[in-house]
């Protein structure tokens, strides 16, 4: 397995494909109509490659929020997910420990890494803690805005990992756009 970094600007056509196909295959009840990404395009991406096939992938998204009314600033984790017939041999883990790797680089850019997820073993495993906390966010659906949302969220783990030693206090975080 390689894993290799990229920006968006350097995604190609043929990249693109595969990671469209792995997020499909991943994430069954979403339909990405032939998008490499779910809601928004993000900053970077990490993708792990068994020689030219897309064996895993995940998005990073940086971004400033206001949590508590404290200026945050947040590499999102978005699209974590790894091909059926690769699973179990420690892909995922490998993407994020990259991840946290360049948040480590950037202390003047990154206090949490921050993801939204439906199963959060593999993220706690790596040190991500559980948080509870209301949200709010610009509420988009296959490139249309439908206004912001405000709640608590219920069916889904918020989950952080401070990653410069910042203290994360729960309240209340605005995204300050799209929720991942």
């Amino acid at each position: 397995m390689k894993l290799k970094f990229y920006t968006e600007l350097e995604i190609t056509r043929e990249l693109s494909e595969q990671i469209n196909a792995l997020l499909q295959a991943s994430f069954s009840e979403v339909d990405y109509e032939g998008r490499d990404y779910f809601k928004q395009l993000p900053h970077y991406r990490i993708v792990a490659f068994d020689q030219k096939k897309v064996i895993g992938h995940l998005s990073l998204d940086l971004r400033v929020m206001n949590l508590n009314q404290e200026t945050v600033h947040v590499l999102g984790v978005v699209d974590l997910c790894v091909d059926p017939n690769f699973k179990g041999q420690g892909i995922g883990q490998a993407l994020l420990d990259y991840a946290e790797n360049i948040a480590q680089k950037s202390p003047n850019k990154v206090d949490f890494l921050l993801l939204v997820a439906d199963d959060d073993r593999l993220y706690q495993k790596v040190g991500f803690q559980r948080i509870s906390i209301e949200t709010q966010w610009l509420k988009l659906h296959q490139h249309q805005n439908y206004g912001v949302g405000k709640e608590k969220i219920e069916d889904a783990f918020f989950l952080i990992k401070s990653v410069h030693g910042r203290t994360w206090e729960n309240g209340s975080l605005d995204y300050l756009g799209y929720m991942y």
